[in-house]
C-alpha cells in the first residue's frame, strides 16, 4: 500500500492513504447490508471525505508542477509521480466503489451527492494528470537552458 507524499489531506486524514479511506466507506456499505440505511449514509460521508482529498492532493500536485516551470528540482518529480499514483489508483478504486454505492443508497439526496463524486474523481485525476504534463515541460525546459520572458513569469506567479 502506497502512501501520498502529499501534506493536502485533511488532519483528520492526515498520513493515512486514500484507500483506507475508501475501505471505511466499503465497509459502511457492507454494514449497511446488515444494519440498514445508517450505514449508507456513513458511506457516503466518507467517500466525500476520501475525495475532498484527492482534491486537495491533486490541488497541491498542480501547484508543485507550476513551480517546476520556473524552478525545476529533480527532488520533487518523484514526489508528484507518487503522488499521481495514488490518485490514479484512488480513481480507479473510487469510481467502482460509486457504482456500487449508487445501488443501495435510498435517498435523493445521496444519490445526487454520490452522482456529483462520479462527476468530480475524474475531475480530480485529470488536475493530477496536468501536474505531470507540466512536470515534463519543466524537464525540458531545464534540458534546454529556457525560461521564460519576465511577463510570462509574472503570470505564472
Amino acid at each position: 500500500m502506497r502512501f501520498c507524499s502529499s501534506n493536502a489531506v485533511s488532519s483528520v486524514s492526515r498520513g493515512i492513504p486514500l484507500c483506507i479511506t475508501l475501505a471505511k466507506a466499503v465497509l459502511a456499505v457492507f454494514l449497511f447490508t446488515l444494519r440498514g440505511p445508517a450505514t449508507a449514509s456513513v458511506a457516503v460521508a466518507e467517500i466525500t471525505k476520501a475525495v475532498a482529498a484527492m482534491g486537495s492532493i491533486a490541488k497541491d500536485n498542480f501547484a508543485k508542477g507550476c513551480k517546476m516551470l520556473m524552478q525545476y528540482e529533480e527532488e520533487q518529480v518523484a514526489d508528484i509521480d507518487a503522488d499521481e499514483d495514488c490518485l490514479d489508483q484512488f480513481a480507479d478504486r473510487s469510481d467502482r466503489f460509486l457504482i456500487g454505492l449508487s445501488k443501495v443508497i435510498e435517498t435523493e439526496t445521496e444519490d445526487r451527492q454520490v452522482d456529483m463524486l462520479m462527476q468530480t474523481v475524474p475531475n480530480f485525476e485529470r488536475i493530477g494528470d496536468y501536474a505531470t504534463n507540466l512536470v515534463e515541460l519543466g524537464q525540458r525546459l531545464n534540458a534546454e537552458d529556457s525560461t521564460f520572458s519576465d511577463m510570462a513569469r509574472k503570470e505564472l506567479e
